[in-house]
């Protein structure tokens, strides 16, 4: 995987480094990493979500 983690990007809603890893670094070897971070990132903004309300 890149330097700069799926999850990080996503968390630090830096859309173009997000953008870069999907298109052009991941691989099949990384897809389920990839989907995982994806879930943890959206379970985090859904409880930040909740917390702030």
């Amino acid at each position: 995987m890149p330097d700069i983690s799926l999850r990080t990007a996503l968390a630090d809603q830096d859309r173009q480094s997000a953008k870069n890893i999907i298109l052009n670094q991941l691989t099949e070897q990384h897809l389920v990493q990839a989907l995982n971070d994806l879930l943890f990132v959206a379970v985090s903004v859904s409880e930040t979500d909740h917390l702030t309300h």
